[in-house]
């Protein structure tokens, strides 16, 4: 699950993966389906 297709930002608030799980679900999403190369995952620090 770490397909990384770009660095985080400089300020460090996103990381951007390619699949992403549903919020309380199993289930995955691709970004590739939805017509995106990925996903931006906010991160706390």
């Amino acid at each position: 699950m770490s397909d990384t297709k770009r660095p985080a930002t400089p300020k460090g608030n996103f990381i951007y993966r390619r699949f992403r799980r549903v919020k309380n679900s199993d289930r995955l999403l691709d970004a590739h389906d939805y017509g995106y190369e990925a996903w931006p995952i906010p991160i706390k620090r």
